[in-house]
């Protein structure tokens, strides 16, 4: 039987061996580029016919264009959300493109809730989970005070450890 050979270890890496970023200033263009795009089009969704005039309408409504994700571009230049959160800390030029393509985004997402091409529900759950400045929050206020009875016993307990604690 042969013995199995030592695992060897590799050091970590030097600062200078770190794999060259991906990063290129063409991003900070590109990314503004992906989320410009119209909130909704316009499409024929029926035709009506008036028997009494005999003319034909073709009816519209707006249709939501695809909802441009942070997720979806990252995949379309190759690289993972965290490398883009973390260029737009490394790179001021990029931070500048990625707070414009954040307010592209919100403005399709209102757009679209405002015309009723988004469910309520939708709208909410993106602007809440995709924006920092909605949050889903709701502040009670009581002015009411509770009296709490202890037993002897467990109050006994509880000034016990508070006193330990006092003299630490």
């Amino acid at each position: 039987m042969t013995p199995k050979p030592k695992k060897v270890r590799k050091r970590p890496p030097r600062p200078n061996e770190w794999r060259p970023t991906k990063y290129k200033k063409e991003y900070c263009k590109s990314i503004v580029e992906y989320f410009n795009v119209t909130p909704y089009t316009d499409k024929v969704c029926w035709t009506s016919f008036n028997e009494k005039t005999w003319a034909v309408k073709e009816n519209t409504r707006p249709r939501p264009t695809d909802f441009p994700t942070l997720e979806w571009y990252a995949h379309t230049i190759g690289v993972d959300t965290d490398t883009i959160v973390n260029w737009t800390k490394k790179h001021e030029e990029f931070f500048g493109a990625y707070k414009k393509a954040k307010a592209l985004q919100k403005h399709i997402l209102i757009v679209n809730w405002l015309n009723w091409t988004y469910k309520e529900w939708f709208a909410k759950f993106v602007w809440i989970n995709f924006f920092e400045d909605l949050t889903d929050k709701s502040v009670v206020k009581n002015e009411e005070t509770v009296e709490v009875k202890l037993s002897d016993e467990l109050e006994k307990k509880l000034q016990e450890r508070f006193e330990l604690e006092q003299d630490m």
